[in-house]
């Protein structure tokens, strides 16, 4: 132990963790055996991402899939079945923990697979894959200017996780916009207001289930980036100039997804006429 990790860990207790963020490009820069074992367990989480909603319903491998993990509920006087959904778990965990790249790619590639094996046209299901991601962008934002104590252990720690997951759950249903605007609705049969109410409970929940592993591990997990991963943590942002990139995204994500849904339009009409 350097005399430089005194003083962060004596920090540490006395103000709480900081949010510190891993940059998967730095880790991927040194390529030591520590860099190369957290590497491979990420492979392995994303690989699960991916299985766990095909498994879901029934796709991979095919029969009934999980009948334990829905609930049947009525919410504004619209029926609406709520679901465990284990990708959005260990995304939010993942960029609480490691950062936006880390908890990203897996939330996309579980929706991206999950869609393409349900049915929906590639071109679709590409942008829709989106949301999730983007909802994990949300916790990024949230984060970068935020200088307290992340590991839920105050109040002011547990309002702000709580308000960065309301934020994130209602980016996330803009994917039940696109699967009724595009026609591929997989949730709510055809109606919008039942696939929304079945879509933002769902995440809000699920974001709010992630604080007992939060609150749990997040000092296991910040005393091993600081023992393995020293040079890889990033500071928290506070000039804002990381917080372009994903909101660029956005812009570039929601363009998307009015040209797809206008040209699928266009070309209903053209087949019609």
């Amino acid at each position: 132990m350097s005399a430089t990790d005194i003083p962060l860990r004596s920090t540490a207790r006395i103000r709480g963790w900081r949010w510190q963020p891993l940059s998967m490009v730095s880790l991927f820069g040194h390529a030591d055996y520590p860099a190369f074992v957290l590497t491979m367990v990420w492979f392995l989480i994303t690989g699960l991402s991916v299985w766990w909603p095909l498994a879901d319903n029934g796709l991979l491998p095919k029969g009934a899939g999980f009948t334990w993990n829905r609930w049947d509920m009525v919410l504004a006087g619209t029926p609406v079945v709520l679901h465990f959904y284990l990708p959005w778990v260990v995304s939010v965990c993942l960029v609480m923990w490691l950062g936006f790249e880390w908890g990203a790619v897996p939330a996309y590639l579980a929706t991206l697979f999950s869609t393409l094996y349900k049915g929906m046209p590639a071109d679709v299901a590409v942008v829709n894959a989106l949301h999730n991601s983007l909802a994990i962008a949300v916790y990024f934002l949230f984060y970068c200017n935020y200088q307290s104590d992340y590991s839920l252990r105050s109040l002011r720690s547990v309002g702000w996780f709580v308000l960065a997951s309301a934020c994130a759950a209602m980016v996330s249903s803009l994917g039940s916009f696109i699967s009724e605007f595009t026609g591929t609705a997989l949730v709510g049969g055809g109606d919008l207001w039942r696939a929304w109410l079945g879509w933002v409970p769902t995440a809000l929940l699920l974001s709010l289930l992630c604080m007992v592993p939060i609150l749990l591990f997040t000092p296991a997990v910040e005393r091993m980036k600081q023992r393995y991963f020293p040079r890889a943590r990033t500071h928290p942002i506070r000039s804002g100039s990381w917080c372009w990139p994903p909101a660029c995204s956005r812009c570039c994500w929601c363009c998307s997804c009015w040209w797809m849904t206008n040209g699928r339009r266009g070309a209903s009409r053209r087949c019609c006429g």
